[in-house]
C-alpha cells in the first residue's frame, strides 16, 4: 500500500525545544464560526497522546470556562514534576487548511502549583492520528491529509471529523 499525500495541505515548521513547532488555530468559541484570529505555536509530538494546550493559551481562548470532562495527574510533561490536567473538549482546530472538530485537549489545572510551568502548546497523537502526513525537511514543510481510518488512541480522546477549511462546520 503506499501513501499518496496531497501537496495543497501543508504547515511549515520550525525546529524548537528538540521539537518541530507548528502553527495551528484552535477555535475560541463553543460553536464554531472561525477559528482564532493569530495562529499559535504548537509542537509537533508525534510521542505525545494527549494535545495540550497551556494555561495561558487556554486563557486567551477562554478554554478554562469549560466543564472539565476528567482530571488527571501526569508525571514527566514538566521535568521533575508531576502535573494535575483537566481534559476539556474544545470545538476545533485547524491545521493546514483542515479542521478537526470536537477536540479533547489537557490543559493544566490552574490550581496546580506547576501549571504556570508548562509554557507549550503540543499536538499530540489524539490529534495526529486524525491525519497522514509527512515531513520534507529540506523546505521545513509538513504535509497533511485526512487519515480515512483514524485509530482513536482512548475513547477518552476521541475527536470529531476532519474537513476542508472551506467546509461548513457539522453542528
Amino acid at each position: 500500500m503506499s501513501l499518496t499525500i496531497s501537496t495543497t495541505h501543508f504547515a511549515t515548521f520550525e525546529r524548537k525545544y528538540d521539537h518541530l513547532a507548528v502553527n495551528a488555530n484552535p477555535f475560541p468559541n463553543s460553536m464554531p464560526k472561525a477559528p482564532s484570529k493569530v495562529p499559535f505555536e504548537f509542537l509537533f509530538d508525534t510521542g505525545a497522546m494527549m494535545t495540550m494546550v497551556d494555561v495561558g493559551t487556554a486563557k486567551k481562548l477562554n478554554y478554562l470556562s469549560l466543564p472539565t470532562k476528567r482530571t488527571l495527574t501526569l508525571g514527566g510533561i514538566v521535568p521533575g514534576y508531576s502535573i494535575t490536567v483537566d481534559y476539556k473538549v474544545i470545538a476545533g482546530i485547524e491545521i493546514a487548511g483542515l479542521r478537526l472538530s470536537k477536540v479533547t485537549v489537557a490543559i493544566p489545572n490552574p490550581n496546580d502549583p506547576n501549571a504556570e510551568n508548562f509554557e507549550r502548546n503540543i499536538l499530540g497523537q489524539n490529534v495526529l492520528e486524525y491525519f497522514n502526513y509527512f515531513m520534507h525537511t529540506s523546505n521545513s514543510s509538513i504535509y497533511f491529509e485526512r487519515n480515512p481510518d483514524p485509530q482513536p488512541v482512548s475513547k477518552d480522546a476521541t475527536c470529531g471529523i476532519v474537513f476542508l477549511a472551506d467546509e461548513v462546520f457539522p453542528e
